[in-house]
Order: structure tokens, then sequence, then C-alpha cells
């Protein structure tokens, strides 16, 4: 069976390694995937997100559009810093589907941010 259209992502195997010993993650840095759609970008960041909760990391799965929504009402009501630090108490935070945003650039600006 062939699957048109149909792309992976590309990694080689010692840097699949490499991000599997989360080290990435014991030293907060951040991890973004960006291609095309059906690259394997969630795929990938699920089993490393399913790696670090067997380690014992806190993990959260999130879309972006479903982050924008719950960001909204906080963001409205002056409680937007309080949201925030819930959101920052897990290890890993997965935010998938950035590149559907019409925002994505501010997204991708306040994910990057050190505050």
């Amino acid at each position: 069976m062939s699957l048109t259209g149909c792309r992976t992502l590309t990694l080689d195997q010692a840097q699949i390694r490499e991000l599997a010993t989360r080290r990435w993650i014991a030293h907060g840095d951040k991890l973004l995937f960006l291609g095309p759609p059906g690259t394997g970008k969630t795929h990938l960041a699920v089993s490393l997100g399913r790696e670090a909760i067997r380690q014992n990391y806190n993990v959260q799965f999130v879309t972006a559009a479903t982050l924008v929504t719950v960001l909204a009402k906080p963001h409205s009501d002056g409680s937007l810093d309080k949201q925030l630090t819930m959101l920052g108490r897990s290890k890993l935070l997965i935010v998938d589907e950035l590149r559907l945003l019409p925002v994505r650039g501010q997204v991708l600006a306040s994910l990057d941010s050190d505050s």
C-alpha cells in the first residue's frame, strides 16, 4: 500500500537516541519540530512525552488551538500569570499544531521567552 504525499521527519538514529535520554528536558531546553503535515512530528513528540512520563516527568499535551482557548479567559480577566504558572508546573509541555494558528509567530515568540 502506498501513501501518496506522505513524508517522514528526517532525524538520524543518533539524534533520536539523544532526545530519548531526556537531557534536554532536565536542562529546561526547548524542542521544536517544524515541517509539513504528515511528517511524524506529533508521533515523535508523543513518543518522547510517553518516555518522559515513564521516567516520572510531569507531561502535558495540548493543541495550540486549545491552549489559546484555555488562555483567552485568563488573559481577559487578568489571571493569565496564574494560568501560565499552572502550565509551567509540567516539566514537559507538548503543544501540537502550532502551524494551524494564524498568530503562530506571536505564539512561537512567547514559547521562546525566558520569563
